[in-house]
Protein backbone atom coordinates (compact mmCIF):
# COMPACT_ATOMS: atom_id res chain seq x y z
CA UNK A 1 0.00 0.00 0.00
CA UNK A 2 1.19 3.36 -1.05
CA UNK A 3 2.47 5.31 1.83
CA UNK A 4 2.95 2.86 4.52
CA UNK A 5 6.07 0.76 5.49
CA UNK A 6 6.94 -2.72 4.13
CA UNK A 7 6.21 -5.48 6.66
CA UNK A 8 10.28 -6.38 6.38
CA UNK A 9 9.79 -9.30 8.60
CA UNK A 10 6.91 -10.67 7.16
CA UNK A 11 8.72 -11.00 3.60
CA UNK A 12 11.72 -12.44 5.36
CA UNK A 13 9.97 -15.06 6.35
CA UNK A 14 8.23 -15.98 2.89
CA UNK A 15 11.85 -15.33 1.56
CA UNK A 16 13.29 -17.64 3.61
CA UNK A 17 10.50 -20.47 2.26
CA UNK A 18 11.06 -19.50 -1.05
CA UNK A 19 15.00 -20.09 -1.40
CA UNK A 20 14.17 -23.25 1.41
CA UNK A 21 11.78 -24.70 -1.45
CA UNK A 22 14.34 -24.29 -4.09
CA UNK A 23 17.25 -25.48 -2.34
CA UNK A 24 15.04 -28.92 -0.62
CA UNK A 25 13.99 -29.71 -4.47
CA UNK A 26 17.08 -29.58 -5.84
CA UNK A 27 18.04 -32.18 -3.46
CA UNK A 28 21.45 -31.12 -2.57
CA UNK A 29 22.06 -32.12 0.83
CA UNK A 30 25.61 -30.45 1.29
CA UNK A 31 24.06 -27.30 0.00
CA UNK A 32 21.46 -27.78 2.68
CA UNK A 33 23.67 -28.13 5.46
CA UNK A 34 25.48 -25.18 4.37
CA UNK A 35 22.65 -22.72 4.39
CA UNK A 36 21.92 -24.13 7.68
CA UNK A 37 25.13 -23.13 9.78
CA UNK A 38 24.78 -19.62 8.07
CA UNK A 39 21.11 -18.64 7.95
CA UNK A 40 21.30 -15.64 10.65
CA UNK A 41 23.94 -14.37 8.72
CA UNK A 42 21.44 -14.84 5.51
CA UNK A 43 18.77 -13.37 6.85
CA UNK A 44 20.83 -10.21 8.19
CA UNK A 45 22.56 -9.89 4.43
CA UNK A 46 18.30 -10.19 3.17
CA UNK A 47 17.48 -7.65 5.65
CA UNK A 48 20.29 -5.12 4.95
CA UNK A 49 19.18 -5.60 1.34
CA UNK A 50 15.55 -4.76 2.17
CA UNK A 51 16.32 -1.64 4.12
CA UNK A 52 18.36 -0.20 1.18
CA UNK A 53 15.46 1.03 -0.30
CA UNK A 54 11.95 1.19 -0.29
CA UNK A 55 11.69 -0.72 -4.05
CA UNK A 56 13.62 -3.24 -2.85
CA UNK A 57 10.64 -5.77 -1.76
CA UNK A 58 8.97 -5.07 -4.78
CA UNK A 59 12.46 -5.88 -6.96
CA UNK A 60 12.94 -8.68 -4.91
CA UNK A 61 9.61 -10.58 -5.88
CA UNK A 62 10.24 -9.83 -9.72
CA UNK A 63 13.53 -11.43 -9.16
CA UNK A 64 11.57 -14.21 -7.55
CA UNK A 65 9.01 -14.67 -10.45
CA UNK A 66 11.78 -15.17 -12.98
CA UNK A 67 13.41 -17.53 -10.50
CA UNK A 68 10.30 -19.43 -10.89
CA UNK A 69 9.15 -18.46 -14.61
CA UNK A 70 12.61 -20.76 -15.72
CA UNK A 71 12.04 -23.15 -13.53
CA UNK A 72 8.51 -23.92 -14.39
CA UNK A 73 9.41 -24.52 -17.94
CA UNK A 74 12.32 -26.62 -16.78
CA UNK A 75 15.14 -24.56 -18.04
CA UNK A 76 17.67 -24.84 -15.75
CA UNK A 77 20.07 -22.69 -16.36
CA UNK A 78 18.10 -19.27 -17.18
CA UNK A 79 17.15 -20.00 -13.27
CA UNK A 80 20.61 -20.61 -12.13
CA UNK A 81 21.36 -17.22 -13.77
CA UNK A 82 18.04 -15.40 -12.06
CA UNK A 83 18.63 -17.11 -9.03
CA UNK A 84 22.61 -15.78 -9.19
CA UNK A 85 21.28 -12.28 -10.16
CA UNK A 86 18.80 -11.96 -7.63
CA UNK A 87 21.82 -12.58 -4.54
CA UNK A 88 24.33 -10.36 -6.72
CA UNK A 89 21.41 -7.94 -6.16
CA UNK A 90 20.63 -8.39 -2.47
CA UNK A 91 24.49 -8.83 -1.47
CA UNK A 92 25.24 -5.70 -3.38
CA UNK A 93 22.28 -3.44 -2.20
CA UNK A 94 22.74 -5.23 1.81
CA UNK A 95 26.91 -3.62 1.33
CA UNK A 96 25.21 -0.63 0.34
CA UNK A 97 23.09 -0.49 3.25
CA UNK A 98 25.78 -0.97 5.58
CA UNK A 99 28.59 1.24 4.04
CA UNK A 100 26.48 4.12 3.88
CA UNK A 101 25.13 5.41 7.10
CA UNK A 102 22.68 8.04 5.72
CA UNK A 103 20.59 5.53 4.52
CA UNK A 104 20.13 3.88 7.41
CA UNK A 105 19.65 7.23 9.53
CA UNK A 106 16.41 7.62 6.25
CA UNK A 107 15.46 4.20 6.92
CA UNK A 108 14.92 4.72 10.66
CA UNK A 109 13.47 8.13 9.92
CA UNK A 110 10.60 6.64 8.09
CA UNK A 111 10.02 4.23 10.89
CA UNK A 112 10.09 6.46 13.15
CA UNK A 113 13.27 5.50 15.38
CA UNK A 114 15.09 7.89 17.14
CA UNK A 115 18.19 8.95 16.33
CA UNK A 116 20.65 11.29 18.34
Amino acid sequence: KEGTMPDYQKFILYDTEFHNIIIDAAGNMMLRSIIDEIRDKIKRTGINSLYSRKSRIAEAVTEHTAIVDALEIKDVDSACLAMEKHLDICYTSAYGYIVRPEIQKQHSAEKGDIHE
